[in-house]
């Protein structure tokens, strides 16, 4: 028995883009992610002092 999911707004935003073809393929992911935690981290240090 398959049983649905309820999307929230944004869940089925994504899901209308996805569908469309509308999303990229975004190269050397797993570094631009690591690029922006580093960003973050640094943002919530700076406001933390």
């Amino acid at each position: 028995m398959e049983q649905k999911t309820q999307l929230d707004k944004y869940e089925k935003e994504i899901l209308t883009f996805f569908e469309k073809g509308e999303w990229i393929r975004v190269e050397d992911y797993k570094e631009k992610i690591k690029y922006y935690f580093e960003i973050a981290s640094n943002t919530i240090k700076k406001v933390s002092k």
